[in-house]
């Protein structure tokens, strides 16, 4: 027999139903010791912690409490009671009122001869007074106590003092029934010596058959009685530190090659691998919830792995700098961007490398649109500044391969001043007439849209030239962090950034289809709320998979997201891992699973920093 000790807490909603008996099978140990201001409650069962926690929270207990000078032992002091049941009685108020440095314990184990001691006398009631009078009613009493299992319990309390330890019997004395009898129970009392306690703690008690033949009556009582003489501990009526929550599924996903992010409360080891991010993943956790460190895990499983090339993207800097600089450290294949102190240039509309000259314009027209639309909040009515911007980057894709924002921004104010002029034939000279009619403030719009990418230094800086290859973004083994530090460059900088570099990258990634390099490109957002309105996020979520781009993506709540993003999030990541949330959030995401949305419910507002839902 394998006995495990746990300490134990209530969960949260209580259940008071349902007592240690009611799960612990037999045997088991309960006890309540009342160290200081708090409750703890210790069990030992040989039931796995995985079924325990269907029921109350558990960890593993490495020892027990085992100060106590003073016990006392409940027993018969009428050796009639020994068959009719015990009915306790609000035994929640007898825990509360635990003195510090005190506890109550119960051992209690089935045994099979219980039954034929009640059975003989059952039938020696019957046959002496059939089923009518006082011995009728003491023949139906045992009747109900053999409806359930009978149970033996060794019940002793536990005291610094002789006068506590009386104290505490007579509290319990009172709130012990026996049908029938006035004064059934007493206690005997005695010093703990040596290893008594230690000892008794890890037997179970045993009655033989021959034992009760020559007449020893232990206590003992049905199942469910014995459930309400032990129960879980109430936390609205008993200082106990409560668990929150009914337990999910404990499945971890089985990835024998896989890395470990982390255990389930069992202990099952959790692995994943790069399959389940294949799909993309989302992770979202209030502050201080352990989301930021979730992402350095999976940043170095995936770098350490060579799994593909992995591409860091956070607007505050504290992943992309806490990494980089481990991964310095490790002389590892390192490119790290600060728009201050580390820049390098990456020029978002430079042509993508394909094999036909006519194919990369027509992508880099069709990308570079999508970004002026959405980085620079072009509404549908827009319709002449979209078509301004249109028409000065086929002007300049005509004249270089590489024009930078600063060209686009010369280009639309030479149109404007009619000093602008290209080899195009008929049909551009149409284009620059229609151009002259329209009215001042479009191109006044689509210069003041691109003045902060053509002029701010700092931008000028990133994205005025490349000098760096675009093969860093997909090297495998290779981490490129980027750090657009809103502190330093102010959050529109930031924000123009990240978009920039996210366009560079989609424009790689899809340049390089059907050229047979299918090298994975892990993309981790950090902040995602920053550039959610970037339609081209909903793009690459739902067709980033077939191009080798997996975006993993976190931020802390909901409201940061407008639905349609949420939506989109929700139906796109194959992989969710829920960290701490708190109000509305939790509303949310319990639909998510709508198997266990009222344990999703329960549990997600409660979880420890660092754990998860996966």
């Amino acid at each position: 027999m394998h006995l495990r000790f746990y300490e134990v807490a209530p969960r949260v909603p209580y259940d008071e139903e349902v007592g240690f008996a009611h799960f612990a099978g037999t045997p088991f140990f309960v006890m309540y010791a009342r160290e200081s201001e708090e409750l703890k409650v210790y069990l030992a069962t040989m039931v796995s912690k995985q079924s325990l926690l269907h029921y109350v929270g558990a960890k593993e207990a490495e020892t027990l409490p085992a100060h106590y000078r003073w016990w006392g032992r409940l027993k018969y002091r009428k050796g009639k009671a020994f068959y009719h049941d015990v009915e306790p009685v609000d035994m929640q108020s007898f825990l509360r009122g635990l003195p510090p440095g005190s506890a109550y314990a119960v051992w209690a184990s089935a045994e099979p001869h219980l039954v034929g001691s009640h059975l003989g006398r059952l039938d020696a009631v019957l046959a002496k007074s059939g089923i009518s009078g006082t011995k009728g009613r003491a023949a139906q009493v045992i009747r109900e106590k053999l409806k359930e299992p009978i149970l033996l319990a060794d019940v002793r309390i536990l005291a610094p003092r002789l006068e506590t330890l009386r104290e505490l019997e007579a509290a319990f004395l009172d709130r012990v029934l026996v049908l029938g009898f006035r004064t059934p129970l007493e206690f005997r009392e005695g010093r703990i010596a040596g290893n008594s306690f230690a000892e008794w703690v890890r037997t179970p008690p045993r009655a033989s058959a021959f034992s009760l033949l020559l007449g020893k009556r232990p206590f003992n009582m049905s199942a469910g009685k014995l459930a309400a003489l032990a129960p879980i501990p109430n936390p609205s009526v008993i200082p106990i530190p409560p668990s929150r929550g009914l337990p999910l599924p404990d499945l971890p996903p089985i990835r024998p090659s896989g890395f470990t992010i982390g255990a389930t409360p069992t202990g099952r080891v959790v692995k994943l691998d790069e399959g389940d991010l294949v799909r993309h993943c989302y992770i979202i956790g209030a502050t201080g919830s352990g989301k930021t460190n979730a992402l350095r895990l999976l940043v170095k499983n995936l770098v350490d792995r060579g799994s593909g090339a992995v591409v860091v993207l956070d607007p505050h800097g504290d992943l992309a700098d806490s990494v980089a600089a481990y991964y310095a450290e490790q002389g590892a294949r390192l490119t790290y961007f600060h728009p201050t102190l580390a820049p390098f240039s990456v020029n978002p509309l430079r042509l993508p490398n394909l094999a036909s000259p006519e194919q990369a314009r027509l992508l880099a027209m069709s990308n570079l649109m999508e970004m002026f639309t959405r980085v620079f909040w072009l509404g549908e009515n827009a319709v002449y500044v979209k078509y301004i911007l249109q028409n000065a980057m086929n002007a300049l894709y005509s004249m270089k391969e590489n024009p930078t924002f600063a060209d686009v921004y010369r280009v639309i104010l030479a149109l404007h001043d009619g000093e602008f002029d290209i080899d195009g034939g008929p049909e551009w000279e149409a284009k620059l007439e229609f151009l002259k009619s329209i009215q001042q403030t479009s191109f006044v719009s689509a210069l003041s849209r691109l003045e902060l990418l053509a002029t701010n230094e700092v931008l000028r800086r990133v994205f005025g030239s490349q000098d760096v290859d675009d093969t860093i973004f997909l090297e495998k083994g290779r981490l490129v962090a980027v750090n657009a530090d809103l502190s330093s460059v102010g959050s529109e900088a930031s924000y123009l950034i990240m978009a920039g570099f996210l366009m560079k990258l989609w424009y790689l990634v899809t340049a390089r289809y059907g050229s047979g390099d299918r090298t994975p490109v892990f993309l981790i957002i950090d902040e995602f709320q920053r550039i959610a309105d970037l339609s081209q996020v909903d793009v690459m979520l739902s067709e980033a998979r077939k191009y080798g781009l997996h975006l993993i993506l976190a931020h802390q709540h909901t409201g940061q997201l407008p639905d349609s993003v949420l939506k989109s999030v929700f139906s796109n990541t194959g992989m969710k891992l829920i960290m701490r949330i708190n109000g509305d959030d939790v509303e949310k995401l319990k639909t998510i699973d709508r198997d266990f949305q009222t344990e999703l419910g329960s549990v997600l507002s409660s979880l420890p920093n660092g754990g998860g839902v996966l």
